[in-house]
């Protein structure tokens, strides 16, 4: 016997909609005010609505189908993250210390560059300008982040949060979804 899911009022849809869309995504209590919840309820009406099996199947096949379109498997997404965790910055250079071209280095060392610049170099004014060499700027990922989502995304490293005291369900709701430290 299969049950059926309810369809998603409008404000449900809302609320699924504008969770991807929220800083950080999936904040549940921003979801629910921008589906028109108020602010004083908003956090405990985002804890009630991510229980109802309807919301959370929509949310789920949302998730689901933007990962197919894609093509971003779990796989894939750590494969990016190592690659920025364990950069070998040597990999940059030639064995004279001089930087690779950006288009010469393999797709891997490419792919963790979080930005590079590149100018040209003069010296002099107008007519008597003439180049004098180049300046070339790498920006890597950085490495220690990179390297602490990987053994989070590895289950090699559990944050714990504790919280103490007497709290409403709506005050729990909104410590629960400040960030560690925060």
């Amino acid at each position: 016997m299969t049950s059926k899911l309810k369809p998603l009022t409008y404000r449900e849809r809302k609320f699924v909609d504008a969770l991807p869309l929220t800083t950080p995504p999936f904040n549940g209590t921003q979801a629910a005010l921008q589906a028109g919840y108020g602010k004083a309820g908003a956090a405990v009406e985002a804890v009630r609505l991510l229980r109802k099996p309807n919301v959370s199947a929509e949310i789920e096949a949302m998730k689901t189908a933007t990962s197919k379109r894609l093509e971003i498997t779990k796989d894939r997404v750590i494969r990016e993250v190592a690659r920025s965790a364990l950069l070998d910055p040597g990999a940059y250079f030639d064995t004279h210390g001089n930087p690779i071209e950006i288009c010469d280095l393999p797709e891997g060392a490419r792919r963790a560059l979080a930005g590079f610049e590149f100018y040209e170099d003069f010296e002099g004014k107008g007519e008597s300008r003439k180049a004098v060499g180049y300046t070339k700027k790498i920006k890597w990922h950085d490495k220690t982040a990179a390297q602490k989502l990987l053994a989070q995304l590895l289950g090699f490293l559990v944050e714990k949060k504790e919280i103490s005291g007497t709290f409403t369900v709506e005050e729990l709701v909104t410590a629960m979804e400040k960030p560690p430290h925060g």
